[in-house]
């Protein structure tokens, strides 16, 4: 039973570097946000189709806005030599919300497919919780509670 626990005390978390901190995950969450960000801002009415929502102008001038604000967290991850100082991971989470708010607005339409709604929801609710994860784990690399 020692064995075990020293092998895996001593083996880190896929999401950490050696040093023991999320910025292994943070980098890969800082491309995820510069690739949807670009997709969002570059197609943002195929966007608004595929999360179920009219591709009307309100709409795509909406994905526009987040697709932007997506760009922003991922260069502000990439360019930060040390995303735990930067703060731009939790940046990410609060952009979360608003995702989910926006969401919980198409799920009040009558005129948004409920099925792609629920789909979307679910995929922004799951990279919430990769967010939440990593910022904690930047927060507190070695799993101290504070």
């Amino acid at each position: 039973m020692t064995a075990y626990r020293e092998i895996r005390e001593t083996r880190p978390e896929p999401w950490r570097h050696a040093d023991g901190t999320g910025e292994r995950l943070a980098r890969g969450l800082g491309w995820f946000s510069l690739a949807l960000g670009l997709a969002q801002v570059a197609a943002p009415a195929g966007m608004a189709r595929l999360i179920g929502v009219p591709d009307e102008e309100e709409n795509v001038t909406a994905m526009r806005a987040v697709g932007l604000r997506e760009i922003a967290s991922g260069l502000g991850i990439l360019a930060t030599r040390r995303p735990a100082r930067a703060g731009w991971v939790w940046a990410r989470v609060g952009g979360d919300a608003i995702d989910l708010a926006l969401l919980g607005r198409a799920w009040a339409s009558d005129r948004s497919d409920t099925e792609r709604v629920a789909a979307a929801t679910a995929a922004v609710a799951g990279v919430m919780a990769l967010d939440l994860l990593c910022g904690r784990r930047l927060d507190d690399p070695d799993g101290r509670r504070r």
